[in-house]
């Protein structure tokens, strides 16, 4: 079986692609049998370019070194690029989209609710790979 992991860093996702949206931060959401809470948005990280110094050795190393899933890097990106999200529960999960089951929203302040997403939306923004 081929891995399905949507678009790379070469082939963005739209919101028009009903697969890829992403639901926000806070969501609760069904995968796998278990319950989780949306933290934040993934999607495959493409190889660093060759490496011509020693900060792209660095990257190259980092990128071998970074956790894989059926053979994919992921990396952070912003809700619109997301192909999967990261939850946390008993456990924490990394979930492709069109897998998930959203059932309901934390019940948090709206303070908290913002500071959680706008922490997602800076790691969004760094594209850091996942460790």
């Amino acid at each position: 079986m081929t891995p399905t992991t949507g678009p790379t860093d070469e082939t963005p996702c739209t919101a028009l692609d009903p697969q890829y949206i992403a639901p926000s931060v806070g969501a609760i959401f069904e995968y796998r049998g278990s319950t989780y809470r949306c933290n934040a948005w993934l999607r495959a990280a493409a190889p660093p370019p060759a490496a011509k110094g020693w900060s792209e050795v660095i990257d190259a190393l980092l990128f071998e070194a970074a956790f894989e899933r059926d053979g994919v890097r992921f990396r952070y990106c912003l809700r619109e690029e997301a192909t999967h999200v990261a939850g946390s529960g008993v456990c924490g999960c990394l979930a492709d989209i069109s897998s998930i089951r959203v059932t309901g929203r934390v019940d948090w302040p709206d303070a908290a609710l913002k500071e959680a997403e706008a922490t997602a939306i800076r790691l969004g923004r760094s594209g850091r790979i996942i460790g």
